[in-house]
């Protein structure tokens, strides 16, 4: 169904493991260690999740904000898998993929469940270029872009600029739920 008629595909590898009982967690919380930040400080970010048995398990995620980024709102987005691989669908299906190289690759992209992904990002506009997002471009690129999109008709697909995305495993536990945090960054 992808259209591309030099795509043979010559096999698929699944992993697939039982186990009895339920191993699940909820993202129950997520919270940042402070709510400013300034540029090239690390921000701490903890994901804490709820197993059924009511016991908790937290990390920490650590995010370098680059030096020199702009102030204003930094958002930690943190999903299971499944959420993840939706968002990032619905960007595929919008474009489409242009070479079975391209779709390979998405596929091979796809999250797995047993992790929760940390998603950095601001409310800034990316641009595609080749079917593929281009996240946060420096300004002289985004002004070619958007004149360029401009011109053929075309808008930015996406609102958010992705800074960074981190996976936090969590082993034998499947990950479920989505939780979207802000810190402030100030110069």
């Amino acid at each position: 169904q992808s259209g591309l008629k030099d795509l043979k595909i010559r096999g698929v590898s699944l992993a697939i493991d039982s186990v009895e009982g339920k191993n699940q967690c909820q993202i129950d919380r997520v919270y940042p260690a402070r709510g400013t930040y300034r540029p090239g400080e690390t921000a701490e970010v903890f994901v804490a999740l709820a197993r059924e048995d009511g016991a908790e398990i937290v990390r920490k995620v650590e995010y370098r904000i680059p030096i020199g980024a702009p102030a204003g709102a930094l958002y930690f987005t943190v999903a299971d898998g499944a959420f993840v691989n939706a968002a990032d669908a619905r960007q595929w299906t919008s474009a489409g993929a242009r070479s079975s190289t391209q779709l390979i690759s998405l596929l091979n992209g796809l999250k797995r469940n047993n992790s929760a992904w940390v998603r950095v990002w601001r409310a800034d506009q990316s641009y595609q270029v080749r079917g593929e997002d281009l996240f946060s471009p420096p300004p002289s690129v985004a002004l070619i872009l958007g004149k360029a999109q401009g011109a053929i008709g075309n808008q930015p697909l996406a609102r958010s600029s992705r800074l960074a995305e981190f996976e936090v495993p969590f082993g034998d536990y499947v990950v479920s739920g989505s939780r979207t945090i802000q810190v402030e960054v100030k110069e």
